[in-house]
């Protein structure tokens, strides 16, 4: 009936949901779902139409449910509770692109731009993507640091996707409007987060890498800002953010030449932190974001957020100087004093 129609149409939109939480969190559910499809075709007699939807995100109440839908409804709700738990989803104001892959692992998230085919270039959905998921991530505090990378081998990135130059860049007044599009999350976020960095990183994908904090490549990857081929213009905010880790004269070089460069050359000029081999790249990342987890999460936080503040050249408040005498009165501080009279590890609790 129409009943069965509405849990139905919810179970598609649902499963979109889920898949863009994660292709572990999808796999799980299906695991569950097709589990109680086959049990419905044994022909028992409570029918339980099942469907990967969390009350969350579910608009009909339990009490309105048909009497017979009840059961269900209830059995998925807490098997996608479980599939939750596991694979530590923090909610979403709205779903990602395809292009945007969030996974967590314990404290640690990592956030991949997927377009492959196109060698990850950014275009304005994968923008406006990314810069949700890193104000999601950031507004979850259990999370301790971030991994950001591309997808496949070939490129962290190759900059914003140029098929939207002439349609969303045709003029000073859409080019604006473009540029603010592509949104702010991941300067704001609060957790750590290093860039892994293999192939390519061109462009706006480069332009990426100032708001990151610790950024490693692969000994194959290739740095360039092609601007000047374009006929493009970087503003006054973009050449700052470069200059922060080039220094001036390195970044306007990289402008002026628009040349490629390699990734040891990128390391002497201030742009990555440290190459390592490119089949050691994703374990050296990896094992950088456990060991920034390991640590105090507070400290983190606030030792990143004031290496910002110190970028304003606004003379600091007595309220700013002071925050930093804050931690002596947090519960980590308590238990990483307790730990080092006993000698054990502190246990962290972000408090």
């Amino acid at each position: 009936g129409a009943a069965e129609q509405r849990l139905q149409e919810l179970a598609r939109v649902h499963r979109r949901r889920l898949c863009h939480a994660g292709h572990e969190g999808g796999k799980a559910a299906s695991s569950v779902l097709g589990a109680s499809a086959s049990r419905r075709q044994t022909g028992r007699k409570a029918r339980r139409r099942t469907a990967p939807w969390h009350r969350h995100h579910f608009p009909l109440s339990l009490a309105k449910a048909p009497a017979k839908f009840q059961t269900g409804i209830t059995a998925v709700r807490e098997a996608l509770r479980r599939v939750a738990r596991a694979r530590k989803i923090a909610p979403m104001k709205r779903a990602l692109p395809g292009s945007v892959i969030v996974e967590r692992d314990g404290a640690v998230a990592t956030v991949t731009i997927s377009r492959p085919e196109k060698l990850n270039a950014i275009d304005t959905a994968t923008a406006r993507g990314l810069s949700d998921a890193f104000d999601m991530l950031s507004a979850d505090d259990g999370l301790r640091a971030v991994v950001l990378r591309g997808a496949g081998e070939k490129a962290f990135g190759a900059g914003a996707d140029i098929g939207e130059f002439a349609g969303r860049r045709g003029d000073p007044g859409a080019a604006q409007d473009y540029e603010r599009a592509w949104g702010a999350g991941l300067a704001r976020c609060r957790h750590p987060v290093i860039a892994a960095i293999q192939g390519y990183c061109i462009g706006g994908s480069l332009g990426l890498l100032p708001d990151t904090d610790i950024r490693i490549a692969g000994a194959g990857a290739i740095f360039q800002i092609p601007a000047a081929r374009l006929g493009i213009v970087y503003g006054h905010d973009d050449i700052a953010r470069l200059a922060r880790l080039t220094g001036h004269a390195n970044a306007l070089a990289l402008l002026l030449e628009a040349a490629r460069i390699p990734a040891a050359e990128a390391l002497r000029i201030g742009l990555v932190n440290r190459v390592v081999p490119d089949d050691r790249l994703w374990h050296e990342a990896r094992a950088t974001a456990e060991r920034i987890a390991a640590l105090a999460p507070l400290s983190a936080r606030w030792h990143k957020k004031f290496a910002r503040r110190l970028l304003d050249p606004a003379p600091l408040s007595d309220e700013e100087r002071a925050e930093a005498f804050a931690c002596f009165a947090t519960e980590d501080y308590e238990a990483a004093r307790r730990a080092f009279a006993t000698g054990a590890a502190p246990a962290f609790k972000g408090r």
